[in-house]
């Protein structure tokens, strides 16, 4: 059995993002947003910062 995230399973969070010029907002998992985060500092890659509601 694979154990729940700390802090228990969130919702979709609804982000926009720009992707080869065009904007578009997707929702994703928050879990999901910290592994591209952490990602995009890796590479040295902007990830914005705005939210949806």
């Amino acid at each position: 059995m694979i154990a729940p995230p700390r802090g228990g399973f969130a919702g979709p969070v609804k982000r926009s993002i720009t992707i080869a010029g065009h904007q578009t907002s997707i929702s994703l998992e928050p879990i999901f947003w910290q592994a591209l985060e952490r990602e995009a500092v890796r590479l040295g890659l902007p990830l914005s910062e705005n939210q949806s509601h």
